[in-house]
């Protein structure tokens, strides 16, 4: 269900043309932000697990913020970007897979954040190709929390895919980072779709073919 329900989002925004800015920094990695575009990998979940209406919004805002901010790190980490702003799309049409009705930091590791409809997305994309629009999803109930950042840019070019999985420490009283990866799509000379190079810790750890 959460398959068919990403294929539909990402169909829907690629319509609707939404954008965030970024600067790199010290180098341009073949795989970075500036190079080959990606396509979205999907997480097989069960959406029955999904329980976003049973969590106050404050709790919902501390795991929002907190996934934003290992996506941040995690980008640094493996192509050395840094994002002057970052625009999300306020996703609301009716879906459980809304983004939810949070208002998320002004910045977030030194990063500006905006949350954007998709109407003003489509305007901020045509002003300037190089910023950067993230699609986020979130499936969170009260003992797990997963994400998915669809990330855009260069006149919304899908560029990568951020996976991140979270358990809730009841000792802590907090949710707790299990994994974290990123998936970039790497075409061959002709342009073509070739396989999915994946990143963890910043570094390569292997490929995953296009079809699975």
């Amino acid at each position: 269900m959460k398959k068919l329900m990403l294929n539909i989002i990402l169909w829907t925004v690629s319509i609707l043309l939404v954008p965030c800015s970024c600067k790199v920094k010290d180098r341009s990695d073949s795989n970075g932000m500036v190079a080959d575009s990606s396509l979205i990998s999907i997480q097989n979940k069960d959406t029955s697990k999904t329980d976003t209406s049973t969590l106050q919004k404050e709790e919902l805002t501390k795991i929002y913020t907190q996934a934003i901010s290992d996506y941040i790190k995690a980008v640094y980490q493996k192509d050395k970007i840094v994002f002057d702003t970052l625009f999300f799309g306020k996703r609301a049409f009716g879906q459980p897979d809304d983004f939810p009705d949070i208002a998320l930091p002004e910045t977030i590791e030194k990063t500006t954040i905006r949350l954007v409809n998709p109407v003003d997305g489509e305007k901020m994309q045509r002003e300037r190709k190089s910023r950067v629009y993230i699609n986020m999803i979130g499936w969170v109930d009260k003992e797990t929390a997963s994400f998915t950042l669809i990330t855009f840019s260069n006149g919304f070019e899908h560029k990568f895919d951020c996976y991140i999985d979270y358990e809730f420490n009841k000792t802590q009283n907090k949710f707790e980072l299990v994994k974290l990866r990123i998936e970039t799509l790497i075409r061959d000379k002709e342009g073509n779709l070739e396989r999915f190079a994946i990143y963890k810790d910043g570094k390569y750890v292997g490929d995953r073919p296009i079809k699975e």
